[in-house]
């Protein structure tokens, strides 16, 4: 197989929750779509004791989110985080990226209101 393939890829990493608990990542799958996941410190993941385990997995920021207790501060933390890796797509003019990026950052906006 050539090296041009597509691979799935994480574009966005943050940690949030009491004692940084979670990880909210954002991939790009193989397909070139973006997909959101939460990953848990204190649970392991079964097939490697070694990494977290993923917890939620979905489309979206708010859908990754849901349901988790997540503070004014970490939905802070999170829109910041997510504002600057859309900056970072909108230089690489990734626009398909810089956009989910930003309705992440939209989501976790509209949690502090």
């Amino acid at each position: 197989m050539s090296d041009s393939r597509i691979r799935t890829a994480v574009i966005t990493s943050t940690v949030f929750g009491p004692f940084s608990r979670y990880r909210l990542e954002g991939w790009v799958t193989r397909f070139g779509t973006v997909m959101w996941a939460v990953l848990d410190a204190e649970k392991p993941d079964p097939l490697d004791p070694e990494l977290m385990a993923i917890i939620r997995q979905a489309d979206t920021v708010g859908e990754a989110l849901a349901g988790l207790e997540v503070s004014r501060t970490d939905h802070l933390t999170i829109l910041r985080h997510l504002g600057r890796a859309a900056e970072a797509a909108g230089y690489q003019k990734d626009f398909a990226l810089m956009q989910a990026l930003v309705e992440g950052a939209m989501v976790s906006r509209e949690a502090l209101v």
